[in-house]
């Protein structure tokens, strides 16, 4: 009965600490990219939501395969950047590297147009997260 019971709270504990442990940090997770369509001559502020983004690190944030010149982390849920220009218009993917090493690629999640062309005649496909 004692081994029962030593067991149970065991487990018990270990359960406290999974829970805990989902409350703060964990992994993080992109939810959203607001706008998803902008100009090729950049400088337009985009908003990547999520979670557990962390505060103790820097991200670098590439569209396609130019940098973001600027990348402001506002809280655990948000990062704020400004768009790079670039040379040709069309879909392309979104990469954050954080500085402890951890990184996301976001397939097609952006569309550089024209400028003149309005947001409703461009679209980016979803947002999937993958690790790489």
């Amino acid at each position: 009965m004692m081994t029962r019971v030593k067991m149970a709270s065991s487990l018990v504990a270990l359960g406290l600490m999974l829970v805990s442990g989902c409350k703060k940090g964990g992994d993080t997770r992109i939810s959203d990219i607001a706008p998803r369509v902008g100009s090729t001559g950049g400088d337009q502020q985009v908003r990547i939501t999520g979670h557990n983004f962390r505060l103790d690190v820097g991200y670098t944030v590439y569209f396609g395969n130019k940098r973001a010149p600027q990348v402001v982390v506002q809280n655990d849920e948000a990062l704020i950047m400004t768009t790079p220009s670039v040379d040709e218009p069309g879909p392309v993917d979104i990469h954050i590297r954080a500085d402890d090493g951890h990184a996301w690629k976001i397939a097609h999640a952006f569309v550089f147009n024209t400028p003149g062309v309005t947001a409703e005649q461009g679209g980016a496909g979803a947002a999937v997260k993958q690790n790489y």
